[in-house]
């Protein structure tokens, strides 16, 4: 909101902000629900012609594209949101890129990485999608390897031996080792800004100590990777999935987070369905 002048560092409307809410609400009717609110501190669900039911409806997005009570929030909403000088050059790229037939996201950003850039601010919405791009590839095959590691200790009532273990996620542990999976994220230009992101140092830490492991140190990595789950579940203040335990992994989860994740074609959405659903409620055009 503050970036794009809606409001000011004090959470304060700006003159911007305060003209697409009016334009929203009609202040005859509504101020006496507020106001009614405010004074009972309570929901009040409907005094005089307003009501919660009717101010959701006429500040819903997406009651614009089946009513057209309100053309001027519409258009006012495209001028300050999806043509704000920071968002268009993003915003143009993946309405441009968009995966339309099969809504992948993975596909778009793929699509917009080896998009063409003749400015710079393109080159650098290409760039920040390039690190993204690098981010996803890696987490799917972690999540990947994570998703075989419990399926295999399921099998073995909880307790899998690190040996084991191995053997059940070579496929997933050859191409961490076997590519430069890892690599491509690190030497990305906004690899620090993503990593703070994605339990910051501990994350970090992990992925450093994968790249000074040799090639057929796959046991070792996959202590790596279950102390780095222990550190991110104890930030939490929750139970460890998987504990080690001598030469042995104890898991106390069941297989049922795998048989949702394991073959999911991409992991994180980036806010892009936000941005599609955003363009076709505005009816914003290039």
């Amino acid at each position: 909101m503050e970036s794009l002048e809606l409001v000011d560092s004090s959470l304060n409307l700006t003159h911007k902000g305060a003209k697409l809410a009016k334009a929203f609400v009609d202040n005859g009717i509504y101020d006496r629900l507020v106001l009614k609110a405010i004074s009972e501190q309570k929901v009040v669900e409907r005094e005089g012609r307003a009501s919660l039911k009717s101010l959701g409806y006429h500040t819903s997005l997406d009651s614009f594209s089946y009513n057209n009570f309100h053309p001027d929030e519409r258009a006012l909403l495209r001028e300050y949101i999806l043509d704000n000088s920071k968002n268009n050059v993003a915003v143009r790229y993946i309405f441009q890129c968009y995966d339309f037939e099969n809504d992948n996201v993975l596909e778009t950003i793929k699509n917009i990485v080896s998009s063409p850039a003749s400015t710079e601010p393109e080159q650098m919405v290409i760039e920040g999608y390039k690190t993204i791009l690098a981010f996803e590839n890696l987490a799917i095959v972690f999540n990947r390897l994570w998703c075989a590691f419990i399926k295999a200790a399921d099998e073995t009532f909880g307790v899998l031996p690190v040996s084991r273990c191995v053997a059940a996620c070579k496929e997933h542990l050859n191409s961490i080792f076997e590519t430069n999976i890892i690599k491509e994220l690190v030497t990305r230009n906004n690899y620090s800004e993503i990593i703070e992101s994605y339990h910051g140092s501990d994350f970090q830490n992990l992925l450093w100590n994968t790249l000074n492991l040799q090639s057929g140190d796959y046991g070792e990595f996959i202590i790596h990777l279950v102390k780095y789950h222990n550190n991110v579940m104890q930030r939490r203040g929750g139970g460890s999935w998987i504990y080690i335990d001598g030469t042995n992994l104890i898991v106390t989860t069941g297989y049922d987070y795998p048989k949702k994740t394991e073959d999911l074609l991409y992991l994180h959405s980036y806010k892009v369905p936000n941005i599609m659903t955003l363009i076709e409620d505005t009816g914003w055009q290039i």
